[in-house]
């Protein structure tokens, strides 16, 4: 019974792995990436966004990893005899230690059961696992692709992303900068070590959680709305002026910074693109200019 299971096994997973590498050779990257776009509601972007990265993912798997699984596959099939007495002595080896047959009592006969369980458990959840992690990928791809995450900045939106690119390219690394906003930014600090960031934190905003999408606005202090001595105190090199919610974006002020609008355009590939909040960053001499 062992040789012929191994047999039809092998056959099926050979089988599998040449339609996987056929499919990801025959039908192109974009036409599964068309049909993952069409699966997402119209309403929903970011959907759209990760369902296209998915697809990539996938179509990646089927060309790339298919081809040499279906080599491995095929060379096993050929070889099945060995593969058969390979699981044959396997078996023969592991047999003793779950099936005790001098025992024949019920307590012999339960432990053989939990050994065979506990070992069936053990497969059962590396194959789980594995499939997982290869899931975890798949879903990930649409973010990080093979980019390092200090390259893409994850958990952060895109704004915050193009914020901190543009702050390490616009500060140098010891700079001191005091942020002026409507969020809570531990995350430039870390994004951004090792330059030092400072913020004041608004009383009524101190205790409550961001969401996304600002669906609730925190309470911030704008430039002029601060205690005062707080920037003389901390005396910074940079003042960042950075606000996304819908009451304290300015959208006159949206152009104001001729540098973050140039970096801006050239990441968005977009000669006239104005991004949808504000962001004007200033030396503590400008900030403070009367």
């Amino acid at each position: 019974m062992i040789p012929k299971l191994v047999t039809v096994t092998l056959t099926i997973i050979t089988a599998l792995c040449i339609i996987v590498s056929l499919v990801g050779w025959i039908i192109p990257v974009e036409a599964v990436q068309n049909w993952a776009f069409q699966q997402v509601r119209a309403d929903d972007v970011y959907g759209q966004f990760e369902a296209v990265g998915r697809a990539e993912a996938v179509w990646w798997l089927f060309a790339y990893a298919g081809p040499v699984l279906t080599v491995v596959a095929v060379r096993t099939w050929l070889r099945c005899e060995r593969l058969i007495d390979g699981v044959q002595r396997l078996i023969a080896e592991v047999q003793p230690m779950l099936w005790d047959q001098t025992s024949t009592s019920w307590m012999g006969t339960a432990t053989r059961w939990i050994k065979t369980g506990l070992l069936a458990a053990t497969l059962l959840l590396a194959v789980f696992h594995l499939g997982g992690g290869v899931w975890d990928r798949i879903k990930d791809w649409p973010y990080y692709r093979l980019y390092s995450g200090d390259e893409m900045l994850p958990n952060i939106s895109d704004a915050n992303r193009e914020v901190i690119r543009y702050l390490r390219s616009a500060t140098p690394e010891n700079s001191r900068i005091f942020v002026v906003s409507d969020q809570k930014l531990f995350f430039l600090s870390y994004y951004l070590y090792p330059r030092k960031i400072l913020h004041r934190i608004h009383p009524d905003a101190e205790y409550l959680i961001p969401r996304a999408h600002q669906e609730r606005q925190l309470a911030a202090y704008r430039l002029k709305e601060l205690p005062a001595d707080v920037l003389s105190d901390a005396h910074p090199d940079f003042v960042l002026e950075y606000f996304e919610g819908p009451e304290y974006v300015m959208p006159e002020r949206n152009a104001e910074d001729l540098n973050w609008l140039h970096f801006v355009r050239q990441r968005q590939q977009n000669p006239n693109f104005v991004p949808p909040y504000t962001v004007v960053l200033r030396t503590y001499e400008e900030a403070v200019a009367p």
